[in-house]
């Protein structure tokens, strides 16, 4: 599939990123509350990661999430967290990743303030993108 946003759509995505990170840490903590209640796999993967590194991931994450939205190539800092939770990494699954779509929507929902359908649209198809890195080339 291609899901690659307008420059508009980036635009309102960079604009909704501003508005989350404003909010200080608690969207992060959101965003881990709602990924880690998501499935027991994801929690005992994070027991061993404090929440200072959990945001740094997060922030990074979203970064690439906003930087790949117009489909631009992805930096070779993203390679890396890609292989990180490949078979030969963390060996996260394709159902975890739609988990991680899955938190951040609800946490976009319940920290920025100007939410609405155009947001949510921007933000799960800006985080399908990006999780189509991770995907295995073929599947």
């Amino acid at each position: 599939m291609n899901y690659v946003l307008s420059s508009a759509d980036k635009a309102d995505l960079i604009a909704s990123l501003a508005r989350l990170t404003a909010c200080g840490g608690l969207f992060y903590r959101t965003f881990y509350e709602e990924f880690i209640a998501a499935d027991r796999r994801i929690k005992q993967l994070m027991s061993d990661t404090d929440s200072s590194r959990r945001q740094r991931i997060l922030a990074q994450s979203l970064t690439f999430t906003v930087l790949g939205a117009d489909g631009v190539t992805a930096p070779q800092e993203l390679r890396k967290l890609i292989d990180s939770h490949g078979p030969n990494g963390l060996n996260i699954s394709a159902d975890m990743m739609m988990k991680w779509r899955g938190a951040l929507l609800r946490a976009v929902e319940k920290h920025d303030p100007e939410y609405n359908n155009d947001v949510e649209h921007i933000w799960g198809t800006a985080a399908l993108h990006l999780i189509e890195h991770f995907q295995p080339s073929g599947a």
